[in-house]
């Protein structure tokens, strides 16, 4: 049995990026979607649940982990907010008698085109559109 830790996947379509955003100069790019796993979990095992679940693999791709690209960020749901897509994950991986999985989180992955330098600016710019400061 695997000791316990912590994977994420990062799903994305293969033709590339769909959304773009700009704001105050920051140009924005919606990458894909993000479930963060923990529990006892084998790699191999989760690679095989994104594969038969999560993707449609006509159209999209995923990588364990996040690749080492510059000026990523992720915007989660706060703890206290209910993922409810993570839950449904959850409960069918249950159902599925997949045990050692403890928790499941989601999330989205964006990329910006240039460096940020005053994270709290940035942060002041994206949360006007990019993400709900109230439950993200």
């Amino acid at each position: 049995m695997p000791m316990n830790s912590e994977y994420f996947v990062s799903i994305y379509n293969k033709e590339g990026v769909k959304e773009k955003f700009s704001f105050d100069g920051f140009e924005i790019f919606k990458k894909g979607k993000v479930y963060f796993f923990s529990g006892s979990i084998e790699k191999n095992l989760l690679e095989n649940i994104t594969k038969e679940i999560l993707i449609d693999p006509v159209i999209e791709d995923f990588s364990i982990g996040i690749k080492k690209e510059k000026n990523l960020f992720i915007v989660t749901l706060k703890k206290l907010v209910l993922d409810v897509e993570a839950e449904t994950l959850k409960s069918l991986l249950r159902f599925l008698k997949i045990k050692n999985i403890k928790d499941v989180r989601t999330g989205k992955l964006f990329k910006v085109n240039k460096k940020i330098k005053n994270k709290i600016k940035f942060l002041k710019i994206i949360s006007k559109g990019i993400y709900n400061t109230v439950i993200e």
